[in-house]
């Protein structure tokens, strides 16, 4: 008994605890299950088996590889993957763009002694991608460093002891978690605990010449050097360097030089000058534009901008540096001296609303949702070239005040000058050989029209070169009365020459839409007009080179101030500039969408500060070219929420317009004439074949809660079990990944490492649709043989300014570019069974405060620049998912923004497929059972996140009938995705789905069992540590007691 009472505390304390963690342990499974789809993928787990009889002769295999074994069957992972890095190099090397290249120092000769500086020249500091969900983990030992690839051949010696010098250092380190940063006035600082930023790590100049700057004589053909910008998922590059980094950038810009990359470019041309180097070469590693003023300021021989290639990286760059590849890259950005010369950085930042923000939700910041933000597009249709080349155009005309000092960066005398901002227009870039232009024509039909030209390889090296056709619309009075803005230029068509050796021509004809002509006219019409005037078409080198020819059609010429792509006086050329005459107003054709003939009107009045109710106290003057003085933004807007009707509509819900007619739907049961049915059952038929009645009948509640609900890298499969989903189809689960830099977090039965593709604007750069649908082929082979069947992409955001974090994985600045891109993209990884999920749709342009944002645009803007891409991949391309964006347009979610996600793409451009959203918090604005609710009838139907609890999914409408009825077509939406999947291969009508339960439930059961075990004979140990003593000292008093 004495041990017994000894024991006492300890049996308590262990008792206490048990039964705390039994608790815990019975509480965490209501917890794993509601989140079984994220546990799932963070082990790799696929709950369900498949089962399909031996004996079935069909071929099931419905998408397929172009690489098998010997047997036919078995997936070649090898060769997939050598196929992968073959066509990735190509595309490198076709989109990487010579800026400029004096004295031919450019390709390298042969025999050449190298000496390669930067940190970045290290392969564990090259940036394949950017950083983020998209950033991919690529494994430097998969393919040779880059002294070793210009080794590889014996055509260069590279200096290895500089070389070596670089090997420990760290090119960019990242930053997050708490950053402080300025406001946009200044007057406080606030905390985003998801962004970042990033330092910059390069090494002192005097450290590495003391160290291995004897060496440089040796090797001194060419000094190469690397530098690299990061960019990022919750990381915009518009940062003070000064505040967080503590880094000495030039203007504390990111995008500039930092003191040591200044300081080594200094030394380098000192080195030049005193014959240490013949020349220098400059190579950038960058997902945007760097401001060119201060490195160009140098005597640089060469620059090349390289991108981010992905696992190819380094071998393009050798082919494209030794001659191997004739770069035929050019630029879908322009290359501005000064990174704050375009007008949407003055509304570029981090900015919150000013005054009393009583009423608001409050923000959750850890869980990224920000209801205290805002970002206006000031600047209209103004993006990119659109800016630069309408301004320089009105300066030419002597129109719009344009030669005036709003916007001022880099030129004198206050006064705006092409020359002095822009150092690269849009579509620049050079080649080792020329080329000449000849015989343009253009021919009219019903909806085309067909541009002709020669083209005429004048140099002395086979090269390819893209043809570029720009389009001018009339800026005309009703424009001017009516708001609606005209850019001097658009692309309107491209093409790519074929591999021309020197002295060949070659005619080419590129097709241009009538519809391009169309504009879309906010306050007037409210819809697609066309007016009447005279249109250009032109083909140029560049967007600025085929403006000119448009101006010397005019009768414009260098007296009036035209200068070319270069800032050099210069004449156009009217013989590649075409004249069309519209002789009336059109305001009714394209009032209709071409694609499925419905009404066009305004669908985001609500998002245009001049039109919502909600901001009737305030006004805003979007930058028009019929002033641009006064016009111009002088600071960034400034936001006051002064109505009732602001607050209301900035909470999370706002309430379901219910469907009068709506019934419930039938849930688990056999309609059908045929039985029970599994999904491969329909495959042949159309979207809306009765049939599909018969199957949505036998779904479950629980069965819609887990497809429209569960997407964390998943779409959940309906197994069918005799006994406990007896009406259950077979649909399969499909793994999802992130992207689009390439397949993430899978690998193949012969592969354990990562493909990482070239970055988008690296793609786009080759105006190249066929290659690009080539490596995007590559791509969908790569998911196919992972096992992968939805990717997290392509990405079509907007390069609004240079310092969006995600411009790595976007395009262009231009809207026809990215959509030519996107198509090509979308077209090849669908061919191979995969299910996209372009993003994010839509206005979500920049990281910060993007979870919740409210994002303020027109009309003509966002139809014009922001929403272009994601139209021609859903008209054309016919992409089979979309991912909603977690900003607001205006005040409300783009998740549940029924004029985005069912006006405008399914009645206009006729989307068939399903909306999924971006990674969505269920206590945030985008995630709450309400606010899922509405979202689900404006459009959205998947969650990426979620769990299958009713309450938290859809708030009180487990029993709604409108919400019900919303939902089983989302479930429609998303079967009829996966039906025409890859994740159909090996399926037939015998195929079953067995849901096997994942190990963690044995894992949990057996720990519950085992816990509730020790727990009981820990309570009863205790319990008798208290009552045998206690029995027994009283039967001891007791036999004292009678002793006495």
């Amino acid at each position: 008994m004495k041990i017994l009472r000894k024991l006492r505390p300890l049996l308590g304390i262990f008792s206490l605890f048990f039964a705390i963690l039994m608790i815990i342990l019975f509480v965490g499974e209501k917890y794993v299950k509601e989140n079984e789809s994220n546990i799932n993928y963070a082990f790799g787990i696929n709950p369900y088996e498949q089962v399909t009889d031996s004996d079935s002769s069909s071929d099931t295999e419905y998408f397929k590889s172009d690489f098998y074994k010997e047997d036919g069957k078995t997936y070649d992972d090898i060769s997939m993957r050598s196929h992968s890095m073959d066509v990735s190099r190509e595309a490198n090397g076709e989109g990487m763009v010579l800026l400029w290249n004096k004295n031919d120092a450019l390709p390298l000769k042969a025999g050449s002694m190298l000496s390669m500086f930067g940190v970045s020249s290290q392969a564990a500091n090259w940036l394949y991608t950017g950083f983020g969900s998209g950033n991919v983990d690529v494994t430097t030992t998969d393919f040779l460093n880059l002294k070793d690839t210009f080794e590889m051949e014996g055509k260069y010696t590279i200096n290895s002891r500089l070389y070596s010098y670089y090997k420990n250092e760290e090119a960019s380190e990242i930053l997050s978690g708490g950053l402080s940063h300025a406001n946009a006035d200044g007057s406080n600082y606030t905390v985003d605990p998801h962004y970042r930023e990033f330092k910059v790590g390069e090494k002192e100049w005097d450290s590495l010449y003391s160290s291995v700057g004897s060496t440089f004589k040796s090797y001194g053909d060419a000094a190469i050097y690397f530098i690299t910008r990061n960019g990022a998922e919750d990381g915009d590059t518009w940062f003070d360097t000064s505040v967080n980094t503590g880094q000495d950038h030039i203007e504390n810009n990111y995008l500039d030089l930092t003191a040591n990359e200044a300081d080594t470019l200094e030394a380098l041309m000192q080195l030049k000058d005193e014959g240490v180097f013949k020349s220098v070469i400059l190579v950038l590693n960058t997902g945007t534009p760097l401001a060119m003023k201060n490195i160009m300021s140098y005597d640089i021989d060469a620059c090349l901008w390289a991108g981010m290639g992905g696992n190819a990286s380094f071998g393009a760059i050798y082919d494209v540096m030794s001659g191997a590849v004739n770069p035929s890259g050019k630029l879908v950005d322009t290359y501005a001296y000064d990174s704050d010369s375009a007008p949407s950085t003055v509304n570029t930042g981090a900015y919150e609303f000013y005054g009393d923000t009583e009423g608001l939700p409050a923000d959750a910041r850890s869980s990224n949702s920000y209801n205290h933000a805002y970002i206006v597009y000031q600047e209209g249709i103004y993006v990119g070239y659109r800016y630069y080349e309408t301004r320089y155009e009105d300066i030419v005309m002597g129109t719009g005040n344009a030669a005036s000092s709003a916007g001022v960066r880099c030129s004198q005398n206050n006064t705006w000058n092409y020359a002095q901002e822009v150092a690269f227009p849009f579509g620049y870039g050079l080649s080792y050989t020329d080329f000449a232009y000849s015989d343009f024509n253009v021919t009219a039909s019903d909806d085309t029209y067909e541009v002709t030209v020669t083209v005429t390889n004048t140099g002395d090296v086979a090269g390819k070169t893209p043809l570029q056709v720009y389009l001018q619309k009339p800026y005309t009075d009703y424009d001017k009365q009516n708001g609606v803005e005209k850019a001097s230029v658009e692309l309107a068509a491209f093409d790519k020459t074929d591999l021309l050796q020197p002295g060949e021509a070659k005619t080419y004809t590129i097709p241009v839409k009538a519809e391009e002509f169309k504009t879309y006219d906010s306050y007037g019409q409210k819809t697609y007009i066309l007016e009447k005037g005279d249109y250009y078409l032109s083909v140029g080198t560049d967007a600025h080179d085929a403006l000119n020819n448009i101006l010397a059609a005019k009768g414009y010429s260098a007296e009036d101030g035209m200068v070319d792509s270069l800032g050099n006086a210069a004449d156009g050329d009217e013989d590649f500039a075409y004249k069309i005459t519209v002789a009336e107003d059109d305001f009714t054709t394209y009032s209709k969408s071409t694609a499925t003939g419905y009404t066009i009107t305004n669908q985001f009045d609500e998002a245009d500060i001049n039109l919502y109710e909600g901001t009737q106290n305030m006004e805003i003057t979007y930058l028009s070219r019929s002033d641009w003085q006064a016009t111009y933004p002088t600071a960034f807007y400034k936001m006051t929420l002064d109505s009732d009707k602001f607050i209301a509509d900035m909470q999370f819900a706002t309430g379901i317009e219910e469907d009068p007619d709506a019934e419930m739907p039938l849930y688990g049961t056999i309609t059908s004439e045929y039985g029970r049915l599994n999904l491969i059952e329909l495959k042949d038929l159309p979207y809306d074949a009765p049939m599909w009645e018969d199957l949505l009948n036998q779904l479950t509640w629980e069965d819609t809660v887990r497809l429209c609900g569960i997407g964390w890298h998943v779409i959940s499969g309906v197994s069918y079990d005799e006994i406990n989903n007896p009406t259950g189809i077979n649909s399969p689960g499909v793994v999802a990944q992130d992207g689009p830099a390439g397949v993430k977090a899978s690998k193949t039965n012969e592969i354990d490492t990562y493909m990482a593709f070239p970055n988008g604007v690296l793609l786009a750069s080759t105006w190249n649709e066929e290659l690009v649908e080539k490596v995007f082929d590559a791509f969908g082979m790569e998911m196919l043989h992972a096992g992968v069947g939805e990717i997290y992409g392509t990405c079509a955001g907007m390069h609004r300014s240079v310092y969006g974090g995600r411009n790595w994985e976007s395009f262009s600045e231009d809207g026809f570019m990215s959509g030519r891109i996107l198509c090509a993209e979308i077209k090849g990884l669908q061919d191979r069974g995969a299910i996209v999920n372009i993003k994010h749709f839509a206005l979500n342009d920049q990281e910060i405060y993007r979870c919740g944002t409210t994002t303020w645009a027109n009309e003509q803007s966002i139809r014009e620049i922001y929403l272009k891409a994601y139209e021609a991949a859903v008209t054309e391309a016919k992409a089979n998912g979309v991912m909603s964006a977690l900003n607001r347009i205006g005040t409300t979610w783009a998740g549940r923004h029924y004029g985005l996600l069912t006006e405008v793409l399914r009645n206009e451009w006729g989307f068939v497929g399903f909306v999924e959203t971006d990674s969505s918090n269920p206590t945030s604005y985008s995630g709450t059972g309400a606010v899922r609710a509405e979202a689900i009838l404006a459009g959205n139907d998947l969650w990426l996140n979620g769990t299958d609890t009713d309450s938290v999914l859809w708030g009180d409408n487990r029993d709604n009938p409108t919400v019900a009825q919303g939902l089983r077509e989302s479930a429609h939406r998303i079967l009829y995705v996966v039906l025409h999947s890859s994740a159909m291969n090996g399926i037939d009508a015998s195929t079953r789905f067995t849901y096997i339960t994942p190990w963690y439930y044995d894992v949990l059961y057996g720990a519950q069992t085992g816990v509730t075990v020790v727990t009981v004979v820990l309570v009863l140990a205790f319990l008798c540590s208290m009552i045998l003593p206690a029995v027994t000292d009283r039967k001891k008093r007791s036999e004292n007691s009678e002793e006495k």
